[in-house]
């Protein structure tokens, strides 16, 4: 199938509303526009008939998406997350089906489990013995439009979807309370973080580096978004180094991509070392063969659990219930989304440090004791950070301990309503399939959501 006629199929009716159910529905967040889900699904036949029309008509425009700033710590600019609307949102998640279909064969994107693992086989081979780890500063507001845009010419000559992305990415990011004159401003460079075609496309304008590197046999080369990794040996290394770093007349340092188009060094976080002194990737500790997870992540995942205790103890523990599941969900994680992994258990499924995990396990029946809860909770309620590792390193595709909210049926949506959240039985009796289904994603997503923020800033 050409590029034209996949993308004349995937902006249909009936594979747009399939396409938001099974992917955008349950991550679908209000925009500028403030349209939360519900008023989108009341007029969901003409917002997807309004995707489809205009998207094949080549007259599709972007709303202006809604900023939302995270903090990266005292000193540091926040990171700026672009937020669409939820049609915007539908249609870049089926544009990203797209432009990953065409583009699969020519792109390193690997997740961070696959990098670790990778990395971990190369040490443990004892194949290297130094490391280079390089940051691109300000990495997605920095790519070049007409750069980016050339390669995805280079693919494909389906204008529509050219003119898609360009417009796309060139749709301002503004806050949310900005001036209506604010947001007809054009973002002339870089690409906005956050949307569902970022990562994507900042593989894209780094395939041809990322294939280079790849390809190499005298060192190893790994990259996750800003975030490259070499492992090399010590008598190589400045040469090597030579490869990937640029200075210019000023002495400032780019990433050696092409003449006319640098991504500047972060020169703060360059690190050069021994593989055994330990070094940080990822959100992992990594020292020799030994793999953790470095302190900053701990606390975070600790701090999370203990903020479960204490919400529920200003009521008394009233809903032990719902106690449990949003503590075991937090251990576990889960699945969802078409079997997409979600949890802090899952990002580190690569440590071998188990003494952490049983640390993990002592602090929970520390919290269960200094909360009193020993009478309320059978101890073979709570799960285990122990078991976790086990089941998604051994038995991941047989496991029953981890929730598969995908295998989740009509009747166990509302046991869980009835018994987790504690709504009247009579009132989701009442519920027809699609208020249940609405109610259900409802309840369980922000607890859903919080699982990434143990571990949202790796860099």
């Amino acid at each position: 199938m050409s590029t034209s006629e996949e993308f004349k199929e995937k902006f249909k009716y009936k594979n747009l509303k399939d396409h938001y159910f099974e992917k955008v529905r349950s991550k679908a967040n209000p925009g500028l526009d403030k349209i939360t889900r519900r008023v989108f699904e009341r007029n969901l036949v003409e917002n997807i008939k309004i995707i489809s029309r205009k998207v094949v008509n080549g007259n599709y425009k972007f709303t202006p998406y809604k900023q939302k700033l995270f903090s990266k710590g005292r000193g540091k600019p926040p990171r700026v997350i672009s937020i669409p609307t939820i049609r915007d949102k539908l249609t870049l998640s089926v544009l990203k089906e797209i432009i990953h279909n065409q583009f699969s064969d020519d792109l390193y994107h690997f997740i961070v489990q696959t990098i670790i693992d990778e990395i971990k086989n190369t040490i443990e081979n004892e194949k290297f013995n130094y490391y280079i780890k390089i940051d691109i500063s300000n990495f997605f507001g920095s790519l070049n439009h007409d750069f980016l845009l050339e390669k995805i010419k280079n693919k494909t000559r389906n204008q529509k979807m050219i003119d898609l992305i360009r417009n796309a990415i060139i749709t301002p990011t503004v806050p949310e309370n900005s001036l209506t004159q604010n947001r007809k401003t054009k973002n002339d460079k870089g690409v906005p973080q956050g949307l569902p075609i970022s990562n994507i496309l900042s593989s894209i304008y780094l395939m041809d580096f990322d294939n280079k590197h790849l390809n190499s046999n005298e060192y190893d080369y790994y990259r996750f978004v800003d975030d490259i990794l070499i492992l090399c040996n010590k008598e190589e290394f400045e040469s090597i180094e030579n490869k990937f770093i640029k200075k210019s007349k000023n002495d400032m340092k780019f990433l050696n991509i092409d003449d006319n188009n640098h991504l500047k060094i972060n020169e703060e976080k360059k690190e050069i070392g021994k593989i055994k002194e330990g070094f940080i990737y990822l959100g992992y500790q990594i020292a020799g063969k030994d793999f953790s997870v470095r302190d900053k992540s701990r606390y975070n995942l600790e701090h999370s659990i203990e903020d479960i205790f204490v919400k529920h103890s200003r009521s008394g523990f009233q809903n032990i219930d719902l106690f449990l599941w949003e503590l075991n969900l937090r251990i576990t994680g889960c699945f969802i989304d078409e079997n997409d992994k979600y949890g802090w258990m899952f990002f580190f499924s690569q440590m071998n440090d188990k003494t952490l995990l049983f640390e993990l396990d002592w602090l929970v029946q520390k919290f269960i004791d200094r909360f009193d809860l020993r009478d309320k909770i059978d101890e073979d309620e709570v799960k285990r950070f122990v078991r976790t590792y086990h089941e998604i390193n051994y038995n991941l595709h047989e496991t029953n301990y981890i929730p598969d909210f995908d295998e989740y049926d009509e009747n166990d949506k509302r046991n869980f309503l009835i018994n987790v959240i504690d709504i009247d039985k009579e009132k989701i009796n009442k519920m027809d399939e699609d208020e249940l289904e609405l109610n259900f994603f409802r309840n369980i997503y922000p607890s859903i959501k919080k699982l990434e923020k143990d571990f949202q800033d790796i860099s």
